[in-house]
């Protein structure tokens, strides 16, 4: 055939190729793009992770500090116990109460102190239910 048309079809075979090419994406740059994409998906995720790790951290501290603050409480309810059977017994001693009355005394004083107690106990229920919520 002749020479110009062979060349014409190689040339026209070209604009093809260019046309094509802007149509569709660079594979390289379709690489990068997904590459950068998964990179911040990936930094998005690490944040999530240590800011549920801290909000972990804190809500395992409140709830430390509420059993500490509960025991406390309780420790605090049975010395008032302790001092009041001790008082009651020192009034048997000197023969201003009799065994009887200490004896309902001394029930007496243990019977608020478990109602108080229970009372702890159930509000740190309540605490750890609210710290759950969190």
């Amino acid at each position: 055939g002749p020479p110009g048309v062979a060349a014409e079809s190689v040339a026209g075979n070209e604009n093809e190729n260019e046309n094509e090419s802007a149509d569709e994406e660079d594979p390289l740059e379709a690489f990068m793009s997904l590459n950068d994409s998964v990179m911040d998906a990936e930094r998005d995720a690490a944040r999530r992770r240590r800011e549920e790790k801290e909000a972990s951290l804190e809500q395992k501290k409140a709830e430390k500090q509420a059993r500490a603050e509960a025991e406390t409480s309780r420790v605090s309810i049975r010395n008032i116990r302790r001092d009041a059977i001790a008082d009651i017994r020192d009034l048997v001693k000197e023969k201003m109460a009799a065994e009887d009355d200490a004896r309902r005394g001394e029930e007496r004083a243990q019977g608020l102190t478990d109602q108080h107690v229970g009372d702890v106990d159930k509000a740190l229920a309540a605490k750890e239910a609210e710290l759950m919520e969190i």
